[in-house]
């Protein structure tokens, strides 16, 4: 198939083949240029605050703060725009999504990444808060929201609570969101990391070929999979380098011009590529457990080898220590034997003779010599952890291996490894482990240039391992992930790889970055901290290092340690670079003195001590080798979100029940699921011809091609019109008059993978599959905040079933694209505000007016109760075509976001459809025709399907309107009257009722500066047979009037017209600036008469008001 390379939102040929078509009237009406750059700018995305040039009367040189105030702010800066709301699972927390492009080096509007996102708010007053900081726990692939719940309240007492401490989940990890799919389900993955892991170390055959072969082989499955059935787009998106950007876009969405930011282990990388990539953001930042970041991002082979500088001294610290306790406090020093030794021959014991455990928590298995090296080294990262480690050991030499079986082996059950769908939870979103092997190898391998299998033969792997071997007692444990880099293909858009040091080009920070190490670190050796130390300049870098063992500070604790850091990040001290803390006396097999000693500590630091104790309870991050073997470990082995769905599943609500509630985490009655329905056809057998789908109406829409369509080459080459006849291979539709046509034109490729996605769409959705994006949640609770800042968050938020996949955001935001432009606009939390300039401070006036009849005051619970004696909310949507036929329960869902509103909807044009019956016969579809007996427009409009089906009871109501029309009452909150004529003929009946208070006007891409098909050298805005008389009308009302457009060209056509429009132009104000619609479709829509054509419903949004006349002093109103 043909690699689509336009733009996300540009409508293929409609600025070239369209344009040509418009009057040279048109073309001369003209605004300044800067104005259509809004349309660009705010189509990036619209979470971050846009700073846009004042608009010559359109905009205000003033932005004013938006009234509405969320009862979650009592952490937020004057000017984060984050749309936090309590977490659904623990409400002490917020939660919240933040849109940013998915790839940053080519950014497009619907091509995003929602990133999810934790906040434990500042407990401090108001007076002494600093601000957010974010939180990064390592990894690759460590969760963020799940950090802030374990450690997030320890680290805010370090910071005497001053910090909003924040933390997010990276691109392609747990809820952050597209996942990047190298599976089907996490079964899948935990199954591979089960098989790799039953492979023993190639020391245990004697480094045999062959063992390093089969070893290498189960590498291979990750990289192939990822390589074949991956999203690949998100896995080039995953890079470090992204990460970094996405914290700038996060800084700023925080409102903030600088960033706070500790990082551990692996987010020390991150920290020191986001340093250098923005040194001038750096406010306070400290990297804890240094990674070596030059060799990182260079030689993965090299670095694996210099991480492990440190690990004779951890197993050095580890077995003396051992000694010292006695065997009162060191089970290993029980016989008075060399620790070392009883390690040594346990491993050679279990080399020779593996041993059965018939039962343990696990379940059964085998202990082998490789199981005694990974909890070692597992067990390395956490000193807390030693005294265990110890016990289990010394009984495994004893001949009882089921503790250690035990710690390499959590405990499972088949379910663990069943191929459960990876939105089987609360969130309806991916949630997978921490830290999985598939994510952990996307973003380390994509850090340095790749080394290839053909590079690095088997015999070369073996020597690499020999080297780790001899680095480190447990150095096999350590080499799943940079081993399995040789067989990564895939290259990321963006990869930072260097300057690292100031020598080389590395800029000063704006402040300098406190760099923490401790002498002996398992994965981050104190040589690493000093080489980054050097390399930033002392202008950029001060050295703590802490005297003690295990991974990061946080290993061990250290009072000095902790009033080190809380003294840069509260008053921004610096120590002098090499300055050394140790560690808290007696923590290391820890007796009684110990604790006596905790408890004779002022309280001051008792409080820190006991923070920093539960701090070392369990390592900051886990290597890859780790979860290999232990796929899930500890809160690791399920998610701890997913440990309490395993309690109460939220059940799917489904549509198009009226009475179906949301239930928070599935307490209450269970929803019913629909019948299923025969399945036509399977996912991999999507694609057909046009011409040969087995949907009739596809065949039909092929046919309506065929004899519109012109072939490309001929108009463009021979400037003759032939009928298309021939159907793309790649993409299945009619594009041209022949086979040898379409071989020649390159301009094919533009669009062919376009084309090919609708065709796979129209097949999917009549697949006759359960479509669960299509299911619609109940009634939204009043203690539930909906956020709308963009699809993502507003499905997250709303209870939609997961739209994991880019098919079912097509699909969904097609559905909803109507409703929710209207919902989205017209909402107390809607993405339109004056802060980012989308509205103006006279729309701030207008949407006021509104919410005072769709909400209830601030404060006020917004119940049933609420909505006595208010008036009916009208929503006038005017030239209604398509958005008239949809289901009832569809444009319920706007009901369900203003639950004290009841609304009153009128479709009113020539082209409205009408209900039916379910027992009425299907509407046939129009018969092609010639395209020499007809004028083949080439004005997209969106078609008008037959009207919806309903069983309730339709009233006519032709004599009281005097054209054809129809009344619906649906539910409480909702009626719809269908009137099939033109806005003027039925102005005169609501002439008098108009009141800005309760009516607004929405026109779906109305068409303005498209030439008129009635009126020649005339455009539709000045025609008397379509909007001529109507805009001054609506105008006249002084009621809010929103527009949509299908493309960036498509609203800059309409707005242009405004300008020499009589009756129009100079008597509006705007209210809405023109730009992206956060909840236009993001599915493409084809023409008819050229498939070239393709354009997405409401792109783009923007609104205007009858200018209002303010009564001058010594003037008489006329």
């Amino acid at each position: 198939m043909a690699k689509d390379t336009t733009s996300s939102f540009e409508p293929v040929l409609l600025e070239s083949a369209l344009d040509e078509r418009l009057s040279e009237r048109q073309a001369r009406t003209h605004l300044p240029s800067w104005l259509w750059a809004v349309l660009w700018i705010c189509s990036v995305y619209l979470a971050k605050s846009v700073e846009l040039p004042n608009l010559s009367g359109i905009f205000s040189k003033s932005v004013l703060d938006s009234p509405e105030i969320s009862r979650r702010t009592r952490a937020s800066a004057p000017n984060d725009i984050i749309p936090w709301a309590a977490c659904p699972d623990l409400t002490e927390y917020d939660c919240a999504y933040l849109s940013v492009p998915l790839d940053y080096t080519n950014p497009k509007p619907n091509e995003t990444v929602s990133i999810a996102l934790r906040r434990l708010p500042s407990t401090a007053p108001l007076s002494e808060r600093l601000g957010p900081l974010l939180l990064n726990p390592g990894g690759p692939g460590g969760s963020g929201s799940q950090y802030v719940v374990r450690r997030g309240k320890e680290i805010s007492v370090i910071l005497e609570g001053k910090y909003d401490l924040i933390s997010w989940d990276p691109r392609g990890i747990n809820m952050t969101t597209p996942s990047i799919d190298c599976f089907a389900s996490e079964g899948d993955s935990m199954r591979i990391d089960s098989l790799e892991a039953l492979i023993p170390y190639p020391f245990e055959s004697n480094y045999s070929t062959d063992s390093i072969k089969l070893l290498d082989a189960h590498y291979a499955v990750w990289g192939q999979a990822c390589a074949t059935h991956g999203n690949q787009n998100m896995l080039r998106a995953v890079s470090t380098a992204f990460v970094a950007r996405d914290m700038k876009s996060i800084m700023e969405a925080l409102g903030q011009e600088k960033l706070n930011f500790w990082g551990f282990s692996y987010g020390t990388y991150l920290g020191a590529t986001f340093a250098a990539m923005f040194p001038d953001l750096i406010n306070r930042f400290v990297l804890d457990g240094v990674c070596d970041a030059e060799t990182y991002s260079r030689d993965l082979l090299e670095y694996a080898k210099s991480r492990l500088r440190n690990n004779k001294q951890v197993y050095e610290g580890f077995l003396s220590s051992c000694t010292k306790a006695g065997p009162s406090r060191c089970a290993l020093a029980k016989n008075f034997t060399d620790p070392s030794d009883q390690i040594t021959d346990l491993i050679k014991t279990l080399q020779r003779s593996p041993m059965p455990i018939p039962k343990s928590n696990s379940g059964p298995g085998v202990l082998r010599a490789s199981d005694v090296l990974s909890a070692i080294y597992s067990k390395f990262y956490a000193p807390s952890s030693w005294p265990s480690l110890a016990s289990a050991l010394y009984e495994a030499s004893q001949a009882n291996g089921t503790a250690l079986f035990e710690m390499t082996h959590p405990s499972s059950s088949s379910a663990d490894y069943s191929p459960r769908a990876t939105d089987d939870n609360l969130f309806h979103r991916t949630l997978l482990p921490s830290v999985t092997s598939v994510i952990n190898r996307a973003v380390a391998c994509g850090h340095a240039p790749p080394v290839s299998a053909s590079d690095v033969s088997a015999e070369d792997l073996k020597l690499w391992i020999s080297d780790l071997n001899d680095l480190s007692i447990a150095g096999e444990a350590t080499m799943d992930s940079m081993a399995a880099c040789r067989h990564w293909t895939i290259e990321p858009y963006e990869a930072y790889r260097g300057p690292w040091s100031v020598e080389d080009g590395l800029n000063v920070t704006s402040f300098p970055i406190l760099f923490i190490r401790n002498t002996a670190d398992p994965a981050t050796p104190l040589p690493s901290a000093e080489k980054m130390t050097k390399s930033f300049g002392p202008d950029s870098a001060r050295l703590l290092i802490q005297d003690g063992y295990g991974h990061c500070s946080l290993a061990m604790p250290s009072i000095c340690t902790a009033k080190t850091v809380r003294s840069y990040f509260l008053d921004g001290v610096l120590p002098d670079s090499g300055t050394h803390c140790d560690v808290d006396d007696g923590f290391l097999f820890p007796g009684e003195s110990y604790h006596t000693t905790m408890n004779t500590l002022p309280p001051g630091d008792r409080a820190l001590a006991e923070a920093l104790m539960r701090l070392s309870e369990e390592p900051t991050s886990f290597s890859a080798r780790k979860t290999v073997r232990c796929p899930l470990l500890g809160l690791q082995r399920r998610n701890w979100m997913l440990r309490i769905l395993s309690r109460s599943r939220r059940s799917a609500l489904v549509a198009p029940s009226p009475t179906c509630r949301r239930q928070l985490f599935g307490w209450g009655k269970k929803q019913a699921s629909p019948p299923p329905t025969a399945t036509i056809l399977a996912e991999d057998n999507l694609f057909h011809p046009l011409s040969k789908s087995p949907f009739p109406q596809l065949v039909d829409f092929g046919k309506r091609i065929r004899t519109l369509a012109p072939c490309p080459v001929c108009l463009k080459s021979h400037d003759i019109r032939r009928a298309v006849r021939h159907e793309c291979e790649d993409c299945g539709f009619p594009t041209h008059c022949s086979h040898e046509h379409w071989q020649q034109d390159n301009e094919h490729k533009k669009y062919c993978g376009r084309l090919r996605t609708a065709n796979e769409d129209e097949h999917d959705v009549r697949s006759g599959r359960r479509i669960r994006e299509f299911e619609m949640p109940g009634p939204q609770p009043s203690d539930e905040t909906v956020s709308l800042a963009n699809w993502d968050i507003f499905w997250y938020t709303r209870g939609f079933t997961s739209m994991d996949t880019d098919r079912q955001r097509r699909n969904a935001s097609k559905l909803l694209t109507y409703p929710m432009s209207v919902a989205g606009t017209l909402h107390q939390h809607s993405s339109l505000t004056l802060r980012n300039q989308r509205v103006t401070p006279e729309g701030a006036r207008s949407l006021a007016a509104l919410r005072t009849v769709l909400h209830t005051p601030s404060g006020t619970p917004e119940t049933q109760a609420a909505a006595i004696n208010k008036p009916p909310m009208r929503i006038f949507i005017v030239g209604a075509r398509a958005e008239s036929s949809l289901p009832p329960h569809i444009w319920e869902q706007v009901c369900m976001l203003f639950p004290t509103a009841v609304f009153q909807l009128y479709f009113i044009g020539p082209e409205v459809s009408f209900p039916r019956h379910p027992d009425d016969p299907p509407t046939p579809s129009p018969p092609p025709q010639d395209s020499s007996s007809r004028s083949i427009s080439a004005i997209w409009k969106p078609p008008a399907p037959p009207g919806f089906i309903t069983r309730k009871t339709v009233r006519r109501m032709d004599a009281a309107y005097g054209v054809p029309s129809y009344h619906l009452a649906y539910s409480p909150q909702l009626s719809i009257t269908g009137l099939q004529t033109n806005f003027s003929d039925v102005y005169p009946r609501f002439q008098d009722t108009f009141d800005p208070y309760t009516d607004a006007f929405f026109l779906f891409s109305p068409g303005f500066g498209f030439p008129s098909p009635t009126t020649d050298d005339c455009l539709q805005i000045n025609s008397s047979a379509e909007w001529g008389p109507v805009i001054p009308q609506l105008l006249d009302s002084k009621c809010a009037i929103f527009v949509t457009g299908f493309s960036p060209t498509d609203v800059e056509r309409d707005v242009r017209s405004l300008e020499g429009a009589e009756g129009v132009s100079g008597e509006f104000d705007w209210i809405v600036t023109p730009g992206s619609n956060p909840f236009g479709s993001e599915k493409w829509d084809i023409a008819e008469f050229d498939p070239r054509v393709m354009v997405k419903t409401n792109w783009g949004i923007w609104g205007i008001r009858g200018k209002r006349r303010d009564v001058k002093e010594g003037y008489l109103a006329l």
